[in-house]
């Protein structure tokens, strides 16, 4: 695709009331630079609008992401939240770690119980999970992660039930996926899923998903029928956020639907 096609949207201008800007990444965008100077990625774009953004000191172990917040993956678009001043980092950030932040996620997935049974390296999930899920329309999964497959392109969820060479690699926090069934076609083995997260490890939705035998439609790491030829679309997106103004506490919404 033409990189020319790929430009952010501006939902939240920042301002002395305001400081902090929404925008909306397309697919096929990165988050953030991966090397100082950088350009081709959403937080550049934005901060090309707002040259204040760059005043941001942001994490100390990556600063070239200055008040970005969180990150989407590449081929995720969707919403993603920047602070424009450093004060409004740190109230955002301390936020973050409370779970005061929260993301919401629209996918459509295939409907593949055997999905993860096929896929190597995840721990087992009881058939009884997935007809809960069925059953109730919602749960949630929780694990801790490990990188896997070639230059750690991958993750797979770690639990107790996991070996010990895989529970020594992992992270030592548990993320949450909280996972919404809103229809369901059982024709075309297919549906669409609300995913809700607090605080998100990379592509921890992606993965959970698959695991639970719901592997968003095409994914070319999680779905086990991913085909280049497919006409199927990707499509996996961030369409809201909610978090406490950092000026006066109000819960703000910001969504694309």
């Amino acid at each position: 695709m033409n990189n020319e096609l790929l430009q952010i949207k501006i939902i939240q201008k920042p301002d002395a009331l305001n400081p902090f800007v929404v925008i909306h990444k397309p697919s096929g965008l990165p988050s953030a630079p991966l090397a100082e100077g950088e350009t081709f990625n959403a937080f550049a774009q934005a901060a090309n609008l707002f040259p204040e953004l760059y005043t941001v000191e942001g994490r100390q172990n990556c600063r070239r992401e200055h008040g970005l917040l969180h990150r989407l993956d590449t081929v995720t678009s969707g919403l993603i939240l920047i602070a424009a001043t450093q004060k409004a980092f740190e109230f955002f950030q301390k936020n973050q770690e409370e779970g005061k932040i929260i993301k919401y996620y629209r996918s459509i997935n295939r409907i593949l119980p055997e999905n993860a049974q096929k896929l190597t390296g995840f721990p087992p999930l009881a058939n009884a999970i997935q007809n809960e899920f069925l059953a109730d329309k919602k749960i949630s999964l929780s694990s801790k992660f490990r990188p896997f497959g070639t230059k750690s392109r991958e993750v797979r969820p770690v639990t107790e039930q996991s070996g010990m060479a895989a529970i020594k690699k992992a992270c030592k926090k548990s993320y949450t996926t909280k996972i919404s069934l809103i229809n369901y076609d059982e024709k075309n083995r297919t549906c669409t899923i609300e995913s809700q997260i607090s605080a998100g490890f990379r592509h921890q939705i992606r993965c959970h998903l698959a695991w639970l035998g719901f592997p968003i439609l095409n994914d070319e790491l999680y779905d086990i029928e991913y085909s280049e030829q497919s006409k199927a679309r990707f499509f996996f997106e961030s369409y809201k956020i909610e978090f406490p103004h950092p000026l006066n506490g109000k819960k703000m919404v910001f969504s694309l639907h």
